[in-house]
């Protein structure tokens, strides 16, 4: 870009700047530079920019705004390929640095509650604690298989299902009352909820298999 053609008597300047260790590009009109019969070409200006005076290097110089602009679109583009490469090679780096801990806490199992339910680590980790409805079903998923929660209730009173196990219902209430500040009540909605919901889908794919054998 060094080389790139200058001329004072040009109409238009395609600048660069820094600010908080960003470099920014501006399309400016020449008197747009301070004191312009001064400055020179190998040395940085300065320039008024809408919100800021600025030290600017003047890169390229034209009459024509869209040759300009055709000029900061490709280097935006360059610039966002590179940011691309860095950060796809910085997640790999990272993944790979984090790949013994993810298995450790895969293969670690924790307990939580009075009656010390057990899940891995990572099911933990991944809990939403800021709804206490995703944080409830994020628990019985990590508990329970989705059959067992579509073919159970809360109370084992609607026959002919049977009930939850009531000590790991008792668990994630206790832990989901700690952590979200919400009501035993409140945690015991969602479960009867979820498992009625769960059992509509189960009931649907049953009848779409009956369909399917009697055809």
């Amino acid at each position: 870009m060094d080389t790139a053609k200058k001329s004072k008597a040009h109409s238009h300047f395609l600048v660069s700047y820094e600010k908080n260790s960003f470099t920014y590009y501006s399309i400016i009109k020449s008197s747009e530079v301070i004191s312009p019969r001064k400055f020179s070409f190998k040395e940085p200006v300065y320039v008024r920019l809408p919100d800021v005076i600025a030290l600017c290097k003047i890169l390229m110089t034209s009459n024509d705004v869209t040759e300009l602009m055709s000029i900061v679109v490709n280097m935006e583009k360059h610039y966002h390929a590179v940011v691309e490469r860095f950060e796809a090679k910085k997640r790999e780096i990272q993944e790979a640095r984090n790949e013994p801990s993810i298995r450790q806490d895969e293969d670690r199992i924790i307990t939580f509650g009075p009656n010390g339910t057990k899940i891995s680590a990572v099911h933990m980790s991944r809990i939403y604690w800021n709804d206490y409805k995703a944080a409830t079903c994020n628990l019985l998923y990590a508990v329970f298989t989705e059959e067992t929660l579509a073919t159970h209730t809360l109370t084992g009173r609607i026959r002919p299902k049977p009930q939850l196990d009531p000590k790991k219902v008792e668990d994630i209430s206790a832990i989901v009352k700690e952590k979200c500040g919400v009501r035993i009540l409140e945690v015991h909605e969602v479960i009867a909820k979820r498992c009625n919901a769960l059992h509509m889908k189960y009931l649907r794919r049953m009848e779409k298999l009956d369909q399917e054998n009697d055809q």
